[in-house]
Order: structure tokens, then sequence, then C-alpha cells
């Protein structure tokens, strides 16, 4: 297991990661978050999948969906957006991944949900 002093730092640096929304970043790996959060990959990944009951990547979905779903509800600006562009403000690279990642979270897709947001 991960020494118990040291799991309670990678999870108060995993409390900032999400406040500050570091997530956002498109090039966040377990390697450099886990450099970040002076450890190393094993005991992160050990941390994320004992708190969070997913893998980093499963994790970083969860928190990028979760942060860009409340941001369109509250932003209508972001809402006019092309996908490309809110996948962008999400921390995705391509439109194809942020699409993947938020049907699996949400179970729709981002252009319906944002037509169900217009509606509104």
């Amino acid at each position: 297991g991960v020494p118990q002093e040291i799991f309670k730092n990678i999870e108060a640096g995993l409390e900032i990661f999400e406040r500050k929304q570091r997530f956002t970043n498109p090039d966040i790996s377990l390697k450099s978050l886990a450099d970040e959060l002076n450890t190393n990959s094993t005991y992160l990944s050990k941390v994320i999948n004992t708190t969070k009951d997913m893998n980093f990547s499963q994790y970083l979905h969860h928190i990028r969906i979760k942060r860009i779903v409340e941001r369109l509800k509250n932003e209508e600006k972001l809402r006019q957006y092309a996908v490309e562009a809110i996948a962008q403000e999400a921390g995705y690279k391509t439109a194809q991944s942020f699409t993947r990642a938020f049907y699996k979270e949400t179970g729709i897709y981002p252009s319906y949900f944002l037509k169900r947001l217009k509606t509104k």
C-alpha cells in the first residue's frame, strides 16, 4: 500500500488539482501529475483508485465532463461555441475524444445536450 502520510499528501494535491482546474490541460498525464505532486505514478494511481473508485483516465474524464457540464449550464456564451472549441475548453485535443467521454459520462451526446440547453 501507500504510506499514510504520502497518501494524505497526494489526496490534498488532487484537491488542489481539481480546485485550480488543472485538468483542463490537454497534456496532463498520470506521470506529469505525479511529478507535479512530487510522487510516483504507482502511488498516484493507487490513491485515485482507492479514493475515487476509478482509474486515472476515468477520473480525468469524469472531472473534465462534470466541470464542462456545469459551465455549459451557467455560461450562455460557451453554448454558442462549436463542439471542437468546447472540447478544448474541457481539456480535450479532439472533438471526437471529448464527444466519446461526454457520452460515456452523461449518456447523451454534447450536441444533443447543447440543443436541450438552448430550448430551455
